[in-house]
């Protein structure tokens, strides 16, 4: 919200602020994926890996994240209309260096 605020010509409250892009329906949701999703050889593994699997009730998995995987430089909130979720990419993996 501080970073919005002096970006924008107001000189109001972040409380202010805050309740003013409510009321116009935009929330605060991020998903982070890997970025090498966006990559064609790895999105076209992706997509047959996916063909590839059978179809499965979901209610009898349990799933553990305990990757516990942090990029501190990257910011975890951003905002997006109500309704819309707000996607982001972050290198991920061993190598976490930029091609």
């Amino acid at each position: 919200m501080a970073e919005l605020r002096e970006a924008l010509p107001i000189t109001a409250a972040l409380s202010t602020l805050s309740r003013t892009i409510g009321r116009l329906g935009i929330h605060g949701q991020k998903n982070v994926h890997a970025d090498e999703q966006r990559r064609p050889d790895v999105a076209a593994a992706r997509r047959h890996w996916q063909e590839a699997q059978p179809l499965r009730d979901a209610r009898q998995f349990v799933v553990l994240d305990e990757s516990g995987v942090t990029t501190d430089l990257l910011r975890r909130y951003g905002s997006s209309p109500r309704g819309l979720r707000l996607r982001d990419y972050t290198l991920c993996g061993p190598d976490r260096r930029t091609p």
